[in-house]
This record gives structure tokens, C-alpha cells and sequence, in this order.
């Protein structure tokens, strides 16, 4: 799904692999570690993760962001939970 909307393979990996080099921008090297922390432990996201956060994105978009997140943590645990597998 992330080749559909324009993610390169180098950037799969890198995801994949934790080491989020320059494939990335640093807009995006932050969204990614946000949404690391939000899904590990919402509540100890850092004042400077939310600094960068906030450097990036207006209050309702950070509110949006994070809903989003949350929502793709939704779906992964019921999918888990009930062994709905990926479209191929």
C-alpha cells in the first residue's frame, strides 16, 4: 500500500530496519518517530519530539495526525486479534 502512494523501497526498508537516514526528510523523520511514541507510550512523548512536531504541523493538523495514528493501531489489533491478513 505504501508503493501505491509513492514511498520508495529505500524508504520501506529504512522504516523497516529502524534507521531512518536521509531517505527521509526531517519533517517526515519526525512524523515517523511520533508516531513511534504514540503507539509505544502516548503519554511520555518528549517536549523537544513535540517541539519538532509542532515546528511542522498547526495544532488541529497535530490533533489529526495523532487521531490518525491512533486509528491505524485500531485496525492493526483487531486485524491481529481476529487473523484478517493483508491484501495481496
Amino acid at each position: 500500500m505504501a508503493k501505491n502512494q509513492g514511498v520508495r523501497n529505500e524508504q520501506i526498508e529504512a522504516i523497516k530496519s529502524g534507521k531512518l537516514s536521509d531517505v527521509f526528510s526531517d519533517k517526515e523523520k519526525a512524523v515517523i518517530e511520533y508516531a513511534h511514541q504514540v503507539t509505544e507510550d502516548a503519554e511520555s512523548v518528549s517536549d523537544d519530539l513535540f517541539r519538532r512536531i509542532s515546528s511542522y504541523f498547526t495544532g488541529s493538523e497535530i490533533v489529526n495526525l495523532t487521531l490518525i495514528i491512533g486509528l491505524m493501531n485500531i485496525f492493526n489489533r483487531i486485524n491481529g486479534a481476529i487473523g484478517i491478513e493483508l491484501e495481496k
